[in-house]
């Protein structure tokens, strides 16, 4: 009948055996959202898809880069959680451009989800920093992969590589999310007003939340829009058609097609990071306890002092 809370340490209080029992049954119960992970929220904010307005409908490149994005974020949370010392990560936003530039297939609205996958797991992905939104298709070339625009624009020799060990598809279901956000296509039927989607096309969004019926996605139309906040939005899940998920491999330094991919130790889980964190917050408030006991202590234990003023008055 034990129960995590904040203030306690399962590792002191209960056994591995215990514990798992613990987790499984979080996992049977969990309400899973991505925004919300004991209070912390794991998923990339949304961009703009539709700037700067001309006119290119790459929404799969924007959905495989967030849903890729945000799941090397929740990889990395987990190792640094689990490194139990040191800040935690910043979240990664690759670049949706790279991918309409050099995917397979790509350009803009003849791409597809699977094609950036591939390209992430032959070759690698980079994030925005190296290649920002530009809202069309250019060369596949190495200034069009990584640029610096400092002075004049130049290719980048190393950059970081944001590689793919498996991908494949998905079905929306509590199964599939628990490993991270996946990527789907959304038929929408809704006309254009300032809450719904603003198409009334198919079109690819991050599903990071499946709360009953209604999946919550991310099709990146702005925070300024969604029937959610922050540019989230509510769909029918008898809307959501294919999605897709990917396992990333470790960040690494090098080249697109030149990088040596670092696999992950193995995948992370809603209910792992549920855990980790309910542990380090544990941690905290029993070191915090410990840090007011101590000072308790020390001016109990603190010598009486007598003041300078006071000897003066004593007969000499």
């Amino acid at each position: 009948n034990n129960e995590l809370s904040a203030g306690n340490d399962p590792i002191g209080t209960m056994n591995v055996f215990v514990w798992l029992l613990f987790v499984l049954r979080r996992a049977a119960e969990a309400d899973i959202d991505w925004r919300n992970v004991q209070g912390l929220n794991l998923v990339t904010s949304a961009r703009s898809s539709t700037n700067p307005g001309k006119g290119c409908d790459a929404s799969w490149a924007f959905a495989a880069a967030t849903m890729l994005g945000d799941r090397v974020y929740i990889a990395a949370m987990k190792a640094a959680l689990l490194l139990r010392e040191g800040p935690l990560p910043t979240k990664a936003t690759l670049s949706a451009q790279a991918f309409v530039n050099c995917a397979s297939g790509g350009g803009c609205a003849d791409g597809r989800v699977e094609d950036a996958l591939e390209m992430a797991t032959t070759f690698g992905a980079v994030d925005e920093t190296c290649q920002s939104w530009r809202g069309d298709k250019s060369a596949c070339d190495a200034k069009h992969v990584c640029v610096n625009c400092f002075g004049t624009c130049q290719a980048v020799d190393e950059y970081l590589v944001y590689g793919v060990e498996t991908y494949g598809r998905a079905t929306l279901d509590d199964a599939s999310l628990r490993g991270g956000p996946v990527a789907c296509r959304v038929e929408n039927g809704d006309a254009d007003d300032d809450d719904s989607v603003p198409t009334s096309k198919a079109f690819y969004a991050s599903i990071v939340a499946l709360h009953g019926d209604f999946a919550i996605g991310q099709p990146n139309f702005g925070t300024f829009r969604g029937n959610e906040s922050d540019g989230f939005y509510s769909f029918p899940k008898a809307n959501v058609r294919e999605c897709w998920e990917a396992t990333p491999t470790i960040p690494t330094k090098g080249k697109l097609g030149q990088a040596t991919f670092l696999l992950q130790q193995n995948a992370t889980t809603y209910e792992e990071l549920e855990s980790l964190l309910l542990l380090r917050e544990s941690r905290r408030k029993r070191f915090q306890r410990q840090e007011e006991e101590e000072e308790e202590q020390g001016e109990e234990e603190s010598p009486v002092v007598v003041s300078s003023s006071s000897s003066s008055l004593a007969p000499r």
